[in-house]
């Protein structure tokens, strides 16, 4: 398993401990299918969440650049 899949893996869970249920790109809403292709897509009471994960190195330009980050 990469450090990538092991990073998803637990991103996943902590959404589904935090209510959300994991979609399906095909499932997903219009809107979201245009962004790309995000690692996990979830939904909450008609919030969504897509989440591109990177390893903690290569967030720092993405705070640079005023991007909510969650841990």
């Amino acid at each position: 398993m990469t450090p990538h899949e092991v990073l998803r893996i637990c991103a996943e869970e902590k959404l589904k401990k935090a209510g959300y249920r994991m979609v399906n790109r095909d499932e997903a809403s219009d809107f979201i299918k245009k962004v790309g292709g995000p690692d996990i897509i979830a939904e909450k009471n008609g919030s969504w969440v897509i989440v591109e994960v990177k390893p903690l190195d290569r967030l720092a330009r993405y705070e640079q650049a005023g991007v909510k980050l969650f841990s």
